[in-house]
């Protein structure tokens, strides 16, 4: 285990050095801030100043925000199972399969740290207000109620926010894995830059789906495919239309990246590890 541990550790090594890290950390703030700015001043005028810490459960519901947040995650994994000649080292000492196990822990964590990121920068916004109570509070509900910039109230509906946010949180750190898994064994198994086109291409899909959201159809099946809509509740639990269920999003993205993850140590006795330059 220590030597798995160690092939992780050194990748989270390279975050002080290699500046696409805090390029990820600075678009994802603006991304944010952008979309949240206006919250303070819109509470204020409703006149209730105090704003309930649950925009992160809301979060994956704006899916033109959610979807260039995913974007700049692919930059945290753009290069699994990064072959540099720091992991030459690594690879050499520990063996194919170790090192392998240890791109993975680094892929778990990676999904863990952006997650958690991602709720303590939608706390932060709303730092200078907050307001701590069980209830969504009437600006969110509000806001969400009337479309606004908060995120879909179906998000809300029949849930509290406390578990809520927790569905969510794990449902986006089991997605993160999942993206990582795809780009580390496409990256593995296929020419370079097939992982980035099909993570990428996931990441989109929401975006595009936002056209169609509010009509049942045809179209509306790509949820079954998109794991970043997963995370949106308004969009999940809808049985009636043949839609995933809830269930379905909390399982689903974790059971197939750890499916990935069994077949990449399963072959990777099989793949030609030279590592690239840096």
């Amino acid at each position: 285990m220590k030597r798995i541990l160690r092939a992780a550790w050194v990748n989270l090594l390279r975050w002080g050095s290699d500046p696409k890290y805090a390029a990820a950390l600075v678009a994802v703030c603006l991304y944010l801030w952008n979309a949240y700015h206006d919250l303070i001043p819109y509470a204020q005028s409703l006149g209730h100043p105090e704003i309930a810490p649950y925009l992160f459960p809301l979060l994956p519901s704006l899916s033109g925000l959610i979807t260039p947040v995913f974007l700049a995650y692919i930059i945290l994994i753009i290069d699994a199972p990064f072959r540099t000649r720091h992991q030459q080292f690594v690879l050499q000492r520990t063996g194919k399969r170790i090192w392998a196990a240890g791109q993975i822990v680094y892929i778990l964590a990676v999904s863990a740290i952006f997650t958690l990121v991602l709720w303590l920068l939608t706390f932060l916004l709303v730092l200078p207000s907050i307001q701590w109570t069980a209830s969504w509070g009437p600006v969110l509900t509000t806001a969400a109620n009337n479309g606004l910039f908060v995120g879909n109230y179906g998000c809300m509906k029949n849930i509290a926010p406390i578990p809520a946010t927790l569905w969510v949180a794990w449902v986006m750190f089991s997605v993160c894995f999942l993206l990582g898994m795809l780009m580390m064994a496409c990256n593995l198994y296929f020419p370079k830059g097939t992982g980035t086109t099909l993570v990428a291409g996931l990441a989109i899909i929401p975006l595009f789906l936002s056209l169609f959201s509010q009509s049942p159809g045809p179209i509306k099946r790509l949820l079954w495919i998109s794991p970043l809509s997963w995370m949106d509740r308004s969009l999940m639990g809808l049985s009636n239309e043949g839609l995933p269920s809830y269930a379905f999003a909390a399982a689903a993205p974790f059971l197939l990246g750890c499916i990935l993850a069994a077949a990449v140590l399963a072959n990777i006795h099989r793949v030609d590890l030279e590592t690239d330059k840096e």
